[in-house]
């Protein structure tokens, strides 16, 4: 199992679904700061992740940040919120996805397919672009 340098701080997104919630259990084992993320209506799932991490190590440095991905805006504001407290992410786990309704094509909307482009593509990239903003300064 690997381990990061004492104080390292991890950025999980969608931590409150299954693979964010097992990548996030993994990153507390392995000694490093967790900051444990998702949107803002999934904060319960959210909770129940942190209660995870820390049943995996107790002594581990565990946070949550809610924030929609897609709003880049909220994405800087958690960014600078975290880099004032347990510090800038040097891992990030841009795992926050939203599959969407499954329905017919037919039943379908553009909204709801914007929607999932605007959390799998453009939330991806807002995320990456501030965590490596907040790493040059």
């Amino acid at each position: 199992m690997s381990t990061f340098p004492a104080g390292a701080v991890a950025l999980v997104t969608g931590a409150g679904g299954d693979i964010g919630r097992a990548v996030g259990s993994h990153l507390c084992a392995t000694g490093a700061a967790v900051v444990l993320a998702d949107h803002p209506d999934a904060v319960d799932r959210l909770e129940e992740t942190r209660r995870q991490c820390l049943e995996v190590s107790a002594s581990s440095a565990v946070s949550t940040a809610a924030f929609d991905v897609a709003d880049p805006a909220a994405v800087r504001s958690s960014l600078a919120e975290l880099a004032g407290g347990v510090g800038t992410p040097e891992l990030l786990v841009n795992n926050a996805g939203y599959q969407g309704e499954l329905v017919n094509i037919l039943d379908a909307t553009a909204a709801d397919v914007q929607r999932v482009l605007e959390v799998n593509v453009v939330g991806v990239f807002n995320v990456l672009q501030a965590v490596a903003a907040a790493l040059r300064d």
